[in-house]
This record gives C-alpha cells, structure tokens and sequence, in this order.
C-alpha cells in the first residue's frame, strides 16, 4: 500500500513530529511526503531515512507581489495534483488544514485515491486568516475526505460542535515512541549537571513552543507561587522560542521574582534526556489535542499537572492533576501537592503512568489503527467502483 502525506510544513509540531513517527514506524506501507512549505528539520530526517520527500516551497512562492502570490497557489496546486497522479497511491493523508484543503482538492482533481484529512485543532485561538481558512475546510468537509481523523476526544466534539460529518471522523491518538522515552536515570543526572541544578532540587518542567494557546503566562505565576511555597524549586522551560533571546519571557520571570530560578532551553532535538530532568512535568495550555508533551512526559515515568485542555483530563485520570485553564493559583497549588509527595509516591505514579502509555498509546499499536483505517477505506472505494461497473 501506498500512502502520501501532504502537510503544511515539516518543521517542528505536534503534527509534524506525529507524522514522523507514523512514516518510520514498522508497517507494510510505502509512505511518500509532500509539504507545502520546505523540506524542514524533520524532511531531512525523513529523507536520510530512506523515505521521499518532496516540497511546493509555497513559503518562499508567497513572498513576492501580490500577483506572484495569486498565482502561486493554483500552480502548487497544479504540480500537487500531477505528483499524486503519476505517483497512483492508494489513500492521499493530509495534515493540518491548508493542507486538507490543497491536498483534498488536489487530489480529488486528480481522481486517483480516497482523502483522508489529519485535524488536530480543538477550541485553539488563530487568526483572522486561518479563520477563513477553517470556514472553507467546514464547508469541503462533506465532499472531500473519506474520513477525518481527529487525535483527541476535545477535537471531535469541537468538530462535531462546528458542523463537521461526524459519521466520518474517526478519533486516534497521538502513538509514542517508549523505548525512546524511557525512564533514565543517566540522562537525569547528566541533563541536571548541564543546566547547573543539583540532582536533589525539585524541577518543574513545561515543554511547549512560544504560542499564546501554551499558556507560558500562566506558568510563569505558577511558579511565583510555587517558589514562595518551595524555595528549592527550579524551573525548566524548552520549545521554539522558549530562550533567552525572548525578551518578553524574561521580562515577566524577571517580575514573579523566579528568573535565577529557571532555565529556559529553546528548541531541543532531546526531549527523552529533558524531560527526565523533571520531578513534575506540566502543560498549562489553554487549548490542546492530544498532548505531546504530557504524552512523552508519562512515557519517561514522570507524574504530571495540566490545565483542562483537549484531552489532558482523560488522559491524566487516575494519574496526574488537572486544573482550569487560566488559573496560576490553581496550577500551582497542584504542582506543589504533586511535589510534596513522598518519592515513593511519584514513583509509583509515574511508573502508572508510563504503563498506561505502553498499552494504549505506543507507536506500534497507534500506527497499526492508522493502517487498518486506511485498508478499511480502500475496501469501500473498491466496492464503490464494483457497483458502478455493475450499474
């Protein structure tokens, strides 16, 4: 079976990191990956890994005049719709929804192969332009994909709320990788002696890039209150943007009062050695999916606190603490409580915690429900095509 991707970029995300494990992940499928954009970060890894990707650079095609711009997507639209068509996959998968949009029509123009659309958002702020964006992916959402998968119980209902088919959504998780993120003791003590924080200090943690939906606000009068509560605590920010360049960031760690108290990471390719560096790993959301971070957080053992966003409430039921969004007081009282604990106890929680991980959300089994969906969907449009011959 042949399967494309066609995404909005291939930089690091959530949809984007998902993506790649899903295409490296052990399955009888040939994937092949389009992005709109450039090849990114995550391209390079997917080509040195054998697998083809190809860009449109339609990043680059938009910088121009206004005329450029205007005829720059019908022909990335053109050219998507000739690489499909000589490539003759059996299922087309598009993430993200410029790229449901681009791909869908590009693919339905070339009549080869059922659509898949890859939605992730749940109630995420954007802006005025991905909002118009999303009123034309509403409208296609009956006519263009077979199916639309969502990656969290939050996003269907958001789908579902907004108008969207639901007889054709079907909800899979985010998979991990758990041997990757593992418990590890070496990367715990050698990670700590990077940032200059003694193995015996209390870390909390937050993995998220710079974006206003992440609540880093939030966090940030967290841990004014977690200092005051635990004057040992330390605090470790990491994602796109999350550095010391950001001058706004600092500002207001300057202001709580904790910015000798924190080390911020900006992006880093070693997640599974930061995340062993916590005691608590927290996500402070505003909106979510299927959490990522608190996903690779529970997968290396380590207890978690989050805001009620997307999915973090199911996923943390019997093993961590959730708190409303938008509520520093809350949050902190949490992580505090979680800290508080005897090791033992956090041990025992997050040793639950990544056991729940290995049996519903490993990268084998998530990307083996993605297979069989895809199969599903190509018995139907073969019986499909048998009864239009018959009729």
């Amino acid at each position: 079976m042949r399967v494309i991707h066609v995404i909005t970029g291939l930089d690091v995300g959530g949809a984007e990191s998902m993506l790649e494990r899903l295409v490296l992940a052990p399955a009888p499928i040939e994937h092949q990956v389009i992005s709109l954009t450039g090849v990114g970060s995550i391209g390079e890894r997917l080509r040195s890994a054998g697998v083809s990707v190809r860009a449109l650079d339609l990043a680059g095609s938009s910088s121009g005049s206004v005329g450029r711009r205007a005829v720059a997507v019908p022909v990335a639209l053109a050219r998507l719709a000739r690489w499909v068509r000589e490539a003759r996959p059996a299922v087309v998968q598009t993430w993200l929804a410029h790229a449901d949009l681009l791909g869908g029509v590009a693919t339905r123009l070339s009549a080869v192969a059922p659509v898949v659309w890859g939605v992730r958002q749940s109630n995420l702020a954007v802006s005025r332009s991905t909002q118009i964006v999303l009123g034309g992916h509403r409208q296609l959402a009956r006519l263009v994909p077979a199916r639309i998968i969502c990656n969290s119980l939050a996003g269907f209902a958001h789908l579902e709320a907004s108008g969207y088919p639901t007889g054709r959504i079907a909800v899979i998780p985010n998979g991990f990788d758990t041997n990757r993120f593992r418990p590890d003791g070496e990367a715990r003590r050698s990670v700590r002696a990077e940032w200059g924080i003694e193995p015996d200090c209390l870390v909390v943690g937050l993995v998220a890039r710079f974006d206003p939906n992440k609540g880093h606000d939030t966090f940030v009068q967290a841990a004014e209150l977690i200092a005051r509560a635990v004057p040992e605590a330390r605090f470790v920010l990491c994602g796109a943007g999350v550095d010391p360049g950001n001058a706004g960031l600092r500002a207001a760690l300057a202001l709580s009062g904790v910015d000798g108290a924190t080390r911020l990471l900006g992006l880093r390719n070693d997640i599974e050695r930061v995340t062993n560096g916590f005691d608590v790993a927290v996500s402070a959301s505003t909106s979510e999916g299927f959490s990522s971070s608190l996903g690779e957080a529970m997968a290396c053992g380590i207890p978690c606190v989050a805001t009620d966003a997307g999915d973090a409430r199911p996923m943390l039921a019997g093993f961590g603490r959730v708190v409303p969004s938008g509520t520093p007081e809350a949050l902190a009282d949490a992580v505090v409580a979680t800290i508080e604990l005897a090791p033992d106890e956090r041990r025992a929680i997050g040793d639950r915690s990544r056991d729940r991980v290995v049996a519903g959300w490993s990268m084998p089994a998530i990307a083996d429900r993605y297979h069989r969906l895809y199969q599903e969907i190509c018995q139907e449009a073969a019986a499909r095509v048998r009864t239009r011959r018959v009729a």
